[in-house]
């Protein structure tokens, strides 16, 4: 099994309509996202010392964003959030196949200007990277969110929030109108007493695990859309299927890697790389491919 960050074992003991308020304690991993004017935009997860997951809607067309760790309350008077800090964002990127008509790959990473340094309030949520594991193998999640818990309410909630929901068949879901298109990379989920709401996109579905015989928080999924009135099923990016991709954007590659993993569409797992190449040699050219699943 493995993770993308080994930062995400706990240190300490172990949107939202109806949901209950949630300890910093209890999410460490999730970030604030900010527009230019600082003013609140969606949520978001640590997934390493520089980079920040979230959905792609959220950060499209933003000329610049700022992101804030290890808050709870997003309306703490100066002075009574010590431990949260803000941090600049230095490039945001959105998945290249993300349609804003569909909202599939529903998924963007932020690369933040200043390391982050991992403590009691502030740590990375765990990426599984293992090919053995998928979504499929779960069907609880809490969601966590600064939305608002009502859905006539436009304002976001300062106070972090969670609810635990149930994931739903898909297909159901398409023909309830709640999902837009359908989608092996989507995961639909719900629960009758509540839902995520207006603010909590890009936020985490969570699941809990083991990993080395650590209790970790493991992220499976992104808030993508849901219905205006916060109390249906709603449509979450499937994390878990976006393995390579976030592995490809966060790990150090090469450009002519990058272009592989944009232009080839390869459905390979694994961390395997290709790369095609064609060389001179005393007047002759020789071509051939390189496969490898080592960096």
């Amino acid at each position: 099994m493995s993770v993308l960050d080994e930062g995400c074992t706990p240190k300490m003991s172990f949107k939202i309509a109806g949901g209950v308020p949630a300890s910093r304690s209890e999410s460490p991993w999730m970030t604030a996202i900010y527009n230019r004017l600082k003013i609140f935009l969606c949520g978001g997860t640590l997934i390493t010392k520089n980079y920040v997951l979230t959905a792609a809607h959220c950060i499209i067309d933003q000329t610049a964003l700022y992101v804030r760790l290890g808050v709870k309350d997003t309306f703490c008077f100066k002075g009574q959030c010590l431990d949260s800090n803000w941090n600049d964002v230095v490039k945001a990127t959105i998945h290249y196949d993300f349609d804003p008509t569909t909202m599939l790959n529903d998924i963007g990473v932020l690369i933040l200007k200043k390391e982050v340094k991992f403590n009691a309030r502030i740590w990375p949520i765990c990426i599984m990277l293992d090919d053995k594991i998928n979504s499929s193998g779960f069907m609880t999640y809490s969601a966590f969110g600064w939305g608002s818990t009502h859905p006539n309410n436009t304002e976001s909630s300062p106070i972090l929030n969670s609810i635990t929901l149930e994931r739903k068949n898909t297909w159901h879901c398409l023909e309830m109108d709640e999902v837009w298109e359908f989608s092996d990379k989507l995961i639909c989920a719900g629960n009758i007493k509540g839902d995520t709401c207006k603010g909590d996109s890009g936020g985490p579905l969570v699941v809990y695990g083991k990993y080395f015989g650590k209790q970790v928080a493991v992220q499976a999924g992104i808030v993508s859309y849901g219905s205006p009135s916060c109390n249906k099923n709603g449509a979450y990016t499937d994390v878990m299927a976006y393995k390579d991709w976030i592995r490809a954007k966060t790990q150090p590659t090469t450009h002519i890697q990058e272009l592989l993993y944009k232009e080839c569409g390869s459905s390979w797992t694994g961390g395997i790389d290709v790369l095609h190449f064609e060389v001179f040699v005393m007047n002759r050219n020789f071509t051939g491919s390189l496969i490898t699943d080592r960096k």
